[in-house]
């Protein structure tokens, strides 16, 4: 499986568990039964890997994530305690916009909010090597102006 496996197969999960969800209440636009076998996976996953367990890897991941950001003079915009925290972190970064195009287009999943910057979510699924090379990739894209190419359509939403 690829290293993008994960993530395509979370997304996978949650689609199916929406169809699902309208199939099961007999809407009448959706018919995708089959959606119920992929979603049904999501929980066993879940329950195999441990909620407690995921937590606290989300809550090192993050806390990994904000030392990198803090290392470099990135703005973090999460709370710094860890209880208050969720599975995000956003960084505003200078053209934040566009080094969010520069990742994706390196096939790194973030979106990008205005006003919040570049949000990176882990995953249970993540590496923190995976966390390094969003960084580097921050750092390159800022550091080499590849960000510039992406300047000519910015959207707010990505």
């Amino acid at each position: 499986m690829s290293k993008y496996g994960p993530a395509l197969f979370s997304v996978a999960l949650s689609i199916g568990a929406i169809v699902g969800y309208f199939s099961f209440l007999r809407v009448p636009f959706i018919r995708n039964h089959p959606a119920l076998y992929v979603a049904a996976e999501g929980p066993k996953i879940l329950r195999r890997a441990g909620i407690h367990a995921i937590r606290g890897k989300s809550l090192r991941l993050t806390s990994r994530l904000i030392e990198l950001a803090d290392a470099r003079g990135y703005t973090v915009k999460a709370p710094r305690d860890p209880q208050k925290r969720g599975g995000t972190i956003a960084l505003d970064v200078p053209h934040g916009y566009e080094v969010t195009q520069h990742l994706l287009s390196r096939n790194i999943l973030v979106d990008y909010r205005v006003g919040t910057g570049i949000r990176i979510a882990p995953h249970f699924f993540t590496s923190e090597e995976e966390l390094e090379e969003v960084i580097f990739e921050i750092d390159a894209a800022l550091q080499s102006g590849s960000w510039q190419r992406f300047s000519e359509n910015v959207a707010v939403v990505t």
